[in-house]
This record gives C-alpha cells, sequence and structure tokens, in this order.
C-alpha cells in the first residue's frame, strides 16, 4: 500500500526543492524548510520566476519568503534536470484566470443567509 497519499507535506518534501503555484498565477522556487496546517510555506534559497504576455520570463532571488496557505495552488518537487533545461528569458504567459472554486461563494452565501 502507497503511504503518501497519508503522509504530510513535510514528510514528503521537508529540505527539498519545491515549486508552488499560487493563486495569482506566481510561481517560486526553493527549499521547503517549513509548514503548517494551513498550507503557510517557508522557502529559502527562493527565487520568483515572474511571467508576463508582454515581456519574457526572468526570475527574482531572494533568501526567504513565507507564502499563505489561502495563496498555495500547487507544490511540487523539482526536478533539476527539467528545471536546468529550462529557459525562461523565452517564455511569455498570461495570468491565470480564477482559481478559486466558484461554488465555494454560492455555499457560504446560503450558509450566511441561514443564519440571518
Amino acid at each position: 500500500r502507497d503511504r503518501s497519499v497519508s503522509r504530510g507535506l513535510g514528510d514528503v518534501y521537508k529540505r527539498q526543492q519545491v515549486k508552488v503555484l499560487t493563486s495569482d498565477g506566481r510561481v517560486f522556487m526553493g527549499t521547503l524548510e517549513g509548514y503548517d496546517q494551513n498550507t503557510n510555506l517557508v522557502l529559502t534559497k527562493s527565487k520568483e520566476i515572474i511571467l508576463s504576455p508582454d515581456h519574457p520570463g526572468r526570475l527574482n532571488e531572494s533568501s526567504g519568503i513565507i507564502l499563505r496557505g489561502d495563496d498555495v495552488v500547487c507544490v511540487g518537487q523539482i526536478d533539476d534536470q527539467v528545471e536546468d533545461s529550462i529557459d525562461y528569458s523565452k517564455i511569455f504567459a498570461d495570468k491565470l484566470k480564477g482559481t478559486k472554486n466558484s461554488l465555494e461563494k454560492d455555499t457560504r452565501s446560503r450558509e450566511t443567509q441561514r443564519y440571518e
């Protein structure tokens, strides 16, 4: 049986190089140093990949960053061989469209009506 499903994010990716996609379309890479139950992430040796439809991609490096769990869409381990083959200066990209579940708003409004 594969136990990776029941293991936490830190058990799988702690101190590993990860790439994180946020709900506003930003992409971060770095070493996962910590996280909490809200999926707030602490990355060290981090880079933000800035993608735009008008300008080629570029990297902004920093010593570390804290990402809010509400903004995290996806976390994955970096494949160094694949990552080394990507030339971000040749990539153009539009921002992501909404990533929040539209049904979530409907559910919240119904719950609010019930208690009013």
